[in-house]
Order: structure tokens, then C-alpha cells, then sequence
């Protein structure tokens, strides 16, 4: 599990779909939760 999924202000059904953003950005959990931030921006 992601810990900054913890942060986002998603559902865990959601955030399980936006995991796909890691195969997107080549996997790899950082460049994953670098992109998530972008998007979702810790509250």
C-alpha cells in the first residue's frame, strides 16, 4: 500500500483505480507518488 494513498482525498475504490497512474510513469512507487501529488495535492 501507498502511504500518501492515505492522504488523498479519494475513496480506496478510487484510489485503487489511480494506481494505474504507476504504469503510466513507468512503475516505480516514487515517480507513482510524484505524479499523485500533482494531481491531489496533500490537504
Amino acid at each position: 500500500m501507498h502511504p500518501i494513498a492515505v492522504h488523498l482525498p479519494v475513496g480506496m475504490e478510487n484510489c485503487s483505480k489511480l494506481f494505474g497512474f504507476e504504469d503510466i510513469v513507468g512503475g516505480g512507487d516514487l515517480d507513482y507518488n510524484d505524479v499523485i501529488l500533482e494531481f491531489f495535492p496533500v490537504i
